[in-house]
C-alpha cells in the first residue's frame, strides 16, 4: 500500500495539500487546486478511519475544496472550488461537481471551445 505517484505522472498542484499519501491515488494529468485537501481519514469517537482518494487522469479539483475519505473523481471531472466532496462519493467520469456537499452541476464537454469573459478554457458547463 503505498501512494500511486510515479514518475510518469504529471499532476499540477497549486498548493493543494495532501494528509497521508499513502492513501491518496492522483493519475497523471490532474490539477489540483490551491489550498484544496484530500483527506483520506476520518476519525469518529475513538476510531480511526482510513480509506483511498482517487483522483482520475485529467480531472481537476478546484480551490479550496475539500475531497473525503473513499472519494473517488473520476479522469476529466471537475470539482468546483470551495465544494466538499463528502466520504464514498463517486463522481464520473467528465461530470463537474460543486456545492456543500457537492452534487452535479454538469457535464465537461470536450469538443467545443467556448471563450468565458475574453479567456478561452476549452470546457464549459452544460445542465
Amino acid at each position: 500500500m503505498g501512494a500511486r505517484l510515479t514518475l510518469k505522472t504529471n499532476f499540477i498542484t497549486s498548493g493543494g495539500v495532501v494528509f497521508d499519501p499513502f492513501f491518496i491515488e492522483i493519475d497523471p494529468g490532474a490539477v489540483i487546486g490551491y489550498e484544496a485537501l484530500l483527506l483520506p481519514h476520518a476519525i469518529a469517537g475513538d476510531k480511526l478511519h482510513l480509506k483511498r482518494v482517487k483522483v482520475g487522469q485529467g480531472a481537476m479539483i478546484g480551490d479550496r475544496s475539500l475531497v473525503m475519505l473513499g472519494a473517488q473523481i473520476g479522469c476529466g471531472a471537475v470539482i468546483e472550488p470551495l465544494s466538499l466532496v463528502t466520504s464514498n462519493t463517486q463522481v464520473p467520469d467528465g461530470e463537474i461537481w460543486g456545492g456543500v456537499p457537492a452534487r452535479k452541476k454538469g457535464n465537461v464537454v470536450n469538443e467545443a471551445s467556448v471563450p468565458v469573459r475574453g479567456i478561452d478554457f476549452g470546457i464549459v458547463t452544460g445542465k
